[in-house]
């Protein structure tokens, strides 16, 4: 399925219950980023509010963040928060976005909010923080 049609049935509630796209951020974004911004600006869910949510995911991706966007049954997004390096006080700086992204949820009203797949690697390597937003 083409992601313009993945991200159209997504938005329509009767059409998809369990579905997801990724978003790539950097510096610029791609047109596909673009468009898929612009369709979620257009999505209103319960306390959901795309077009709030598609600006800060904008201002999210432009510092190089990975975002899934996507349904379980409601509304749902996943930040992979960029990796800052393997020292501690990267894994700190890496834990102090994934709180300010939490809370920026918070604001957004999301219904859950929680961090996901946070281990210490081998080494003392440490792998990525994914935050989980979740409206219902």
């Amino acid at each position: 399925m083409k992601k313009t049609r993945l991200l159209d049935a997504m938005i329509d509630q009767h059409d998809a219950m369990y579905c997801s796209i990724t978003l790539h951020g950097g510096k610029m974004l791609a047109g596909a980023t673009l468009y898929a911004l612009d369709a979620l600006s257009k999505w209103q869910y319960n306390e959901f509010d795309g077009k709030r949510i598609a600006k800060w995911l904008k201002d999210l991706l432009l510092k190089d963040a990975k975002v899934q966007v996507g349904r379980e049954y409601s509304p749902v997004i996943y930040v992979h928060v960029p990796h800052a390096g393997d020292s501690k006080a990267a894994a700190d700086k890496e834990l102090a976005l994934a709180q300010g992204i939490m809370t920026q949820g918070k604001k957004l009203k999301a219904d859950e909010t929680s961090t996901e797949r946070r281990t210490q690697l081998p080494e003392g390597k440490f792998s990525e923080i994914v935050v989980r937003l979740w409206w219902d």
